[in-house]
């Protein structure tokens, strides 16, 4: 059935309100015809491009307000759009009066007549220019943030309320001959000890259930198992990361490898004994052993400064 026409102060009415409505909205709106010429630019598209609508207005869109690299791909996506009279989803640049580009997200509609031919396409955009530069910093700052752990020589955790690791450092992967992605969502206590249930309920002390419950940094030593399977020792550092509430919701956690430093003071703690025990076995009448004007308790003294002036 035909549409009744409507009375022609009627059409006029109308059409001296298209620009009111579209310029009422805060999204950019551009009205083309089917050859991509403007029919209608809102105030937003001219806030945006710098370009009032009066100038651009019958002017084909890729002329001036596409890069040139991008203009085939834009007039690839119209004509997919205009063949399909479907909605379309489409991002790319606009160039500004000035020179500068503002990156678009755009949502396309086609507009047919009573035939079923297209007569327009009615894009409606969103500026996310601003919100790209952010993400951009963002993944700047969280790969300078992610190189910054790697070159560190702690192994470096962070573990959520459920013990469980979001993230860690290559420090980590080192140790345990592990892929990053086999170790994210385990546990820390199957990482560090190779248990299947926390450290505290194995009789262990757990540092990191003390800084969940008082949202204090920790500190203490561990002995963990190397992925070879030996004693690892290890001294380890544990701090609250807070949400915006202030609640602690992570701790990150460092753990130096001290193992030759612990077997060094276990060498020369064995040395200082085996030099008491030979100084315990001298005697005072011993002339040979003890050297004339030196008692056995003043040679013990002598040979323990001695030890101690060896340690620093």
């Amino acid at each position: 059935m035909k549409k009744p026409d409507l009375p022609c102060d009627a059409v006029d009415a109308a059409r001296a309100l298209l620009p009111a409505i579209l310029d009422a909205t805060e999204n950019l709106i551009v009205i083309l015809d089917t050859e991509g010429r403007v029919c209608e630019f809102n105030r937003a598209c001219a806030e945006a491009t710098g370009y009032h609508a009066s100038e651009i207005r019958g002017r084909e869109v890729w002329d001036f307000l596409i890069p040139g690299d991008e203009v085939d791909d834009v007039k690839t996506h119209f004509r997919e759009l205009l063949s399909s009279s479907t909605i379309g989803h489409h991002t790319n640049h606009w160039l500004t009066g000035d020179g500068s580009t503002r990156t678009i997200e755009w949502t396309s509609t086609v507009v047919v007549d009573d035939d079923g031919r297209p007569r327009f396409v009615v894009g409606t955009g969103v500026d996310v220019t601003d919100l790209r530069k952010m993400e951009e910093e963002s993944r700047q700052s969280a790969s300078y943030l992610s190189n910054m752990m790697d070159a560190l020589h702690e192994d470096i955790l962070v573990v959520d309320r459920d013990y469980r690791v979001t993230d860690l450092n290559a420090g980590v992967l080192r140790t345990t001959g592990r892929r990053r992605e086999d170790v994210i969502g385990l546990h820390c206590y199957e990482i560090s000890h190779g248990y299947n249930q926390p450290c505290s309920e194995m009789g262990e002390d757990c540092a990191l259930v003390r800084v969940f419950e008082t949202g204090q940094p920790e500190s203490c030593r561990h002995i963990q198992t190397a992925f070879d399977g030996s004693p690892r020792h290890v001294d380890v550092v544990l701090a609250p990361l807070r949400n915006p509430a202030g609640e602690v919701t992570h701790v990150i956690e460092s753990a130096r490898d001290v193992t030759k430093l612990v077997a060094a003071i276990e060498r020369l703690e064995n040395s200082e004994s085996r030099f008491g025990k030979i100084v315990d076995s001298m005697t005072t009448d011993s002339p040979l052993t003890i050297p004339m004007g030196f008692s056995r308790s003043s040679t013990r003294r002598c040979a323990t400064c001695w030890a101690a002036r060896g340690r620093t």
